[in-house]
């Protein structure tokens, strides 16, 4: 598109102020069509009093105007400098708020995009919407009943919105919006489902929210599921909302119950990017501390490929896993094993695998009795080490010093926390830097 004639762009600007409905409509469609290049929208959006103009219109203006000025604020929304400016107009959000609203599918899609655009990169903008009385509630409503498209937009901005602490402590409030957020999960397009993961790994960095997300049915599956897509984006927003509500004691009875959930957090162990590891490994570590998890982590704690065994989970767990924690999981192990479930001779089948054909529970009792007390077996201190090697000396050591009729320990749980848990503390804006542009425009 070529370049604009500044004049020009005055005249459309007192256009928009004309009494003449037609003539006001037609200048917002003409500044609408002319930002759909990336070039105009920040000469446009220099006008001084421009966004102003626009905002009048969406109150005051006809259907028609009000419909072509929101066109004109989406595409001028996908300029940065323009978010910021848009973001000082008193009372712009509030007017965009009243469009999600309206009855029209179009004009609610336009109103939601506008609001994903400028609250992508500006924190105050996102602040201030915060403030927008329903506003949370009207983006959830589109969620549940409005389009393919107003669901993809207005999920956008409430993960982006979600970024700001007082909007996750008031977006928990919403009745649904976590129910909603669930459905479009597994319900929504793959655009939809990364954004709501990150709704939610954003939402869950609240403690509040924890809980309550716990108790929405088929979250934690449907989170697991995105695990295994082949979408980074989504992968990424979900282990990371794992992690956060794995911190949750409640959280963890639960998810330590989910179907294939171990198996998709040890697969993410070897992702290629560092920072799914990192959530993966939170996860996993978070998960050990309770006692319906911990012989499942040991699992994966034993399985894991030797060449990931100086990755992400280990550096992870040599940080902040208790002995009596890890000594535990062993012990849910051995228990497991003798028992005459599948799952259990699975179990036993991986002992089997790397202490012989000679264990026995009572030998293992023993070794665990050895571990807990050999000098040295998990140096914190040291997190070079790889963990495997560490804790296969420690047991090829124990085994040398005692004999299975030297000592039986009791196979039961020990009650030992996590020491120094954190929340993972990266706020993800997500996969937001290419938004869809606004209207086509109306020739």
């Amino acid at each position: 598109m070529p370049g604009i004639d500044r004049k020009e762009l005055m005249s459309l600007q007192q256009k928009l102020r004309s009494r003449d409905e037609t003539e006001a409509a037609n200048a917002a469609r003409a500044l609408a069509n002319l930002s759909l290049d990336a070039g105009n929208r920040a000469v446009i959006g220099g006008l001084r009093g421009l966004f102003e103009s626009l905002q009048t219109l969406l109150n005051q203006g006809s259907s028609e105007a009000k419909a072509q000025a929101l066109r004109a604020l989406v595409n001028l929304s996908l300029n940065a400098g323009n978010q910021e400016d848009m973001g000082r107009v008193d009372g712009l959000f509030e007017s965009l708020k009243t469009f999600l609203d309206q009855k029209s599918p179009e004009v609610q899609a336009d109103a939601a995009r506008a609001l994903a655009n400028l609250s992508l990169w500006y924190a105050d903008n996102r602040a201030v919407m915060g403030q927008v009385t329903g506003l949370f509630k009207s983006l959830q409503t589109l969620l549940d009943q409005g389009s393919p498209e107003a669901k993809e937009y207005a999920v956008c901005a409430l993960a982006n919105l979600s970024l700001d602490a007082d909007n996750r402590v008031a977006m928990g409030r919403v009745p649904g919006l976590f129910e909603s957020l669930q459905t479009l999960l597994h319900q929504g397009s793959p655009l939809a489902q990364a954004d709501a993961a990150r709704a939610l790994a954003n939402l869950s960095l609240d403690a509040g929210n924890q809980a309550a997300m716990g108790q929405v049915t088929g979250l934690f599956e449907s989170l697991q599921t995105l695990l295994d897509q082949e979408s980074p984006a989504a992968q990424e927003n979900a282990v990371y909302a794992l992690a956060n509500l794995s911190l949750d004691a409640g959280n963890q009875e639960l998810l330590g119950r989910v179907p294939g959930l171990f198996k998709s957090l040890q697969t993410l162990l070897g992702h290629e990017s560092p920072k799914v590891q990192e959530y993966a490994a939170g996860a996993l570590t978070y998960l050990l501390d309770h006692e319906t998890c911990t012989a499942q982590v040991v699992r994966v704690f034993l399985t894991v490929p030797a060449p990931n065994k100086d990755d992400a989970f280990f550096k992870f767990m040599l940080q902040q896993v208790s002995k009596d924690a890890l000594v535990r999981g062993f012990q849910g192990m051995c228990i497991e094993a003798f028992s005459e479930t599948e799952k259990g001779k699975e179990t036993k089948k991986l002992l089997v695998e790397h202490w012989g054909e000679g264990v026995t529970q009572n030998k293992m009792g023993s070794l665990f009795g050895a571990l807990m007390t050999a000098p040295g077996w998990f140096k914190r201190s040291d997190p070079r080490r790889g963990r495997w090697g560490q804790c296969r000396a420690a047991l090829v050591s124990a085994q040398a010093q005692m004999s299975q009729e030297q000592t039986r320990v009791r196979c039961s749980f020990f009650s030992a926390a996590i020491p120094g848990k954190k929340e993972l503390e990266l706020q993800r804006r997500g996969p937001a830097d290419e938004q869809k542009e606004g209207a086509n425009g109306i020739k």
